[in-house]
């Protein structure tokens, strides 16, 4: 899709006057009846403080094409159950998607919501038969060893550098720790829409449950999503940095590297095995180490932090040395300036000056030349007398 901007469709048939949320008075009334939370007014009140909130921006994968390419977190998912709710696509209702959030309540140990009049519970039975999520497992902030929730949604920090939740749902993923999916995103759920300012999550989720729900969309704006601008792939992959060399894909500045590191660990770890034995250890004892801990996940965290660092202090680099080219050409340019200025002062210094002597010598000239006349005038200077054929008034006879 040219400009890397999502398709929109505003569908014609059908049409309404309606609000945004869409729910006839009738229909409401069935669905929410006796409960006061639902009134229109309220459910208008509600929706006019999501008004201009915007979704996340959508990704999708194909699972099937990243195990292909060697990765590993394709199994490490599929085991989890989540590969259909992350291959989840098509069209999205962002109207329909802001009355969600703006009717999404906890009540008496269940989360519910209203779109179009439709009032539903988020229960395990509509996140299986959606998304093909199980609420078998655990709940992140229930694990000894997370004190936090994961947050799936957009947040206001560094999105390129890993949180310690992060690390530590990556953790549990990695060690096949079954998770609550669904309670995750309900809490994630809940606390957007407990917001004023935090983006939309989960909208391709959303309008699959409005679909699943046969909710009418005749009277609402449509998104189409295209896998070219959505689709995880190999473009979007190439911007992080990573690119296939062979059948692995590395970050480009570890592919010079990364053998030469390993075969050091490899080195040190048979001298750690080698020492252990001559101290009466078994050998095997270093298999019975996880080959994924804490400690790995530390190191990719300081991994990922030095290389943003890095990223950022190339990036101020670039910035100081555009700023000192501005200042130069700027200086550069005020320096030209100023010699145009001087080089126009001086021209028209020398030009009022020419003019000024050229007016004094003829004014001199020529006073000189009345004062000369003069001179002879008052001298009695024949030179000045009348020419002898010049004509004169014949005398009078009186």
């Amino acid at each position: 899709m040219e400009g890397g901007r999502p398709k929109r469709v505003k569908t014609t048939a059908n049409h309404r006057s309606r609000s945004e949320f869409g729910s006839s008075s009738a229909q409401a009334a069935r669905e929410g009846r006796g409960d006061p939370y639902y009134s229109l007014i309220l459910q208008e009140t509600r929706l006019a403080k999501f008004q201009g909130r915007k979704t996340t921006y959508v990704r999708y994968v194909d699972l099937t094409w990243m195990a292909e390419q060697h990765f590993e977190f394709p199994h490490e998912f599929e085991a989890q159950g989540a590969v259909q709710f992350l291959e989840l696509k098509g069209q999205v209702y962002p109207a329909l998607v802001r009355e969600f959030y703006a009717n999404f309540r906890y009540k008496d140990g269940s989360y519910w919501s209203m779109i179009s009049g439709k009032l539903f519970e988020l229960n395990e039975d509509l996140f299986m038969n959606v998304g093909g999520l199980s609420s078998n497992g655990y709940g992140v902030g229930d694990c000894g060893w997370v004190k936090e929730t994961f947050d799936a949604g957009e947040r206001n920090t560094n999105h390129a550098q890993p949180t310690v939740n992060d690390l530590r749902f990556m953790y549990a993923v990695k060690n096949n720790v079954m998770i609550n999916w669904p309670e995750e995103i309900l809490k994630v759920m809940y606390s957007v829409s407990t917001s004023q300012s935090k983006l939309l999550p989960y909208s391709i989720f959303i309008s699959r449950v409005v679909e699943y729900l046969h909710i009418d969309v005749s009277d609402t704006i449509i998104i189409e999503y295209t896998d070219k601008d959505h689709l995880v792939g190999e473009s979007l992959i190439h911007k992080m940095g990573i690119y296939k060399y062979g059948n692995t894909w590395k970050y480009q500045e570890d592919h010079t590297t990364v053998d030469i590191e390993l075969s050091s660990d490899e080195d040190q770890t048979g001298t750690e095995g080698q020492n252990a034995t001559a101290q009466g250890e078994p050998s095997g004892s270093a298999s019975q180490v996880p080959g994924f801990s804490l400690a790995h996940l530390d190191a990719m965290e300081q991994r990922l932090n030095n290389r943003m660092d890095l990223h950022f202090q190339e990036l101020k680099d670039s910035y100081l040395a555009d700023l000192e080219q501005c200042e130069e050409r700027l200086y550069a340019y005020h320096d030209n300036q100023y010699q145009n200025m001087r080089t126009m002062v001086q021209s028209y210094v020398e030009t009022q000056n020419r003019f000024i002597q050229t007016s004094i010598q003829s004014r001199s000239d020529l006073f000189s030349a009345e004062f000369q006349k003069l001179s002879m005038l008052i001298r009695g200077d024949q030179s000045l007398a009348v020419p002898e054929d010049a004509a004169y008034p014949p005398p009078s006879h009186s």
